[in-house]
């Protein structure tokens, strides 16, 4: 027992020892390096906004075997003009790293543009790390602008009052400035809020043509209504290269969300059961929506078996039926046409008798179709 005990503290103790020197085997090897860096390409100097710079640095001895890592601008003439220290340490007790995980070997450091204390203008960026043998590895450098930022600003929305059922497209048009270049600005973000809650329940990217044009555009129709119905808020936000945003411009749209129809179905007269293995069929449901097919939830049936006495037996657990193009899998045999599909498999143990299939399809607001019902006769061989 002295011995058994003796091998396992020894094993725990070199595990305890791996863990702490934070090793990581690729193919075998472990080589001293510093790439992956990533680092915002503009940084306002007006502003107290955090911004997260990480570069992934490597060492054979882990952390252990690195002294320091930094994060280096250097001007113009390639001369250094500030170094920031950048910790893998998980943002330990606080250290203001902005590290998200200790020892994954990603190196962070917050920059914050209003406290770099460095002139307007384009630096270049590398990251440098010592190793404890006095080695050095930096990454390829990168240009970051830093200059003092001023939010953009939307002037003006064109947006329908209504998204009516059917509505053929329509072009929406924003219309926005920003004083350092309509270049400056990455997207308009529009957000949709139901019954004013604070968190959005859908969001929309138009993004930047790059036309010089101060106008975005984008097409609606009824399809935009998809998993939406009644009053909407809709905010629109212009967002800037160095995270900046305008001030929200809103809209109330009324989106207007008709119930899915099934349109046909289609299921087998008869089924044999089989004496031994299975046999197999495919039912199938034709479905359409106001708001396009992306507004279909699910298409289900339940059966339920016709009792010699004209009573039904208990319905069925709803069986989904899919549009998803797989022959072998649900018997669909394109995805995204509409036509819902489902392999049936009869058995040796399956009851004889004719049997009710209901079908019904759901969107996405809760909107049930009407049930179209079709029989099938079970029979034995």
């Amino acid at each position: 027992m002295k011995r058994w005990s003796l091998l396992i503290f020894t094993m725990l103790t070199i595990l305890v020892l791996s863990c702490a020197q934070e090793k990581v085997i690729s193919n075998g090897t472990v080589t001293f390096s510093a790439d992956e860096l990533n680092v915002p390409a503009v940084i306002s100097t007006t502003s107290d906004k955090s911004v997260l710079a990480t570069c992934r640095v490597s060492h054979p001895d882990g952390d252990a075997g690195i002294t320091l890592v930094e994060i280096v601008f250097s001007d113009s003439l390639g001369n250094k003009v500030l170094g920031v220290s950048m910790y893998d340490d998980g943002d330990a007790a606080g250290s203001g790293s902005g590290d998200v995980i200790a020892f994954d070997h990603i190196y962070s450091a917050i920059l914050v543009g209003s406290r770099l204390g460095l002139p307007d203008g384009e630096y270049t960026v590398r990251v440098r790390a010592e190793a404890t043998s006095g080695e050095n590895r930096q990454t390829p450098s990168q240009l970051v602008d830093l200059f003092p930022n001023q939010p953009p600003e939307i002037l003006k929305v064109d947006f329908p009052d209504t998204i009516a059922a059917g509505m053929p497209p329509a072009d929406v048009f924003i219309t926005v400035n920003d004083n350092d270049g309509l270049h400056d600005i990455l997207w308009v973000i529009l957000q949709g809020f139901n019954g004013g809650g604070n968190t959005p329940a859908f969001q929309d990217t138009i993004w930047n043509p790059l036309d010089n044009s101060p106008v975005f555009r984008m097409t609606v129709d009824s399809a935009f209504a998809a998993r939406r119905k009644g009053n909407i808020q809709l905010h629109f936000l212009a967002e800037d290269r160095a995270g900046d945003f305008s001030e929200a411009v809103n809209k109330n749209v009324f989106f207007v969300n008709t119930p899915p129809v099934l349109l046909s179905i289609q299921v087998p007269d008869t089924i044999m059961i089989p004496v031994t293995g299975i046999n197999v069929d495919t039912v199938r449901a034709e479905v359409t929506d106001g708001q396009s097919l992306e507004d279909i939830q699910s298409v289900y049936f339940i059966s339920q078996i016709r009792r010699t006495d004209g009573t039904l037996g208990s319905p069925s657990d709803p069986v989904y039926l899919l549009d998803d193009g797989d022959l072998t899998g649900s018997g669909d045999h394109f995805a995204g046409d509409g036509q819902y599909s489902r392999i049936i498999r009869i058995e040796p143990g399956n009851t004889a008798g004719t049997y009710l299939f209901s079908f019904r399809t759901v969107d996405y607001v809760n909107q049930h179709s009407d049930v179209l019902i079709d029989s099938v006769q079970v029979v034995k061989q």
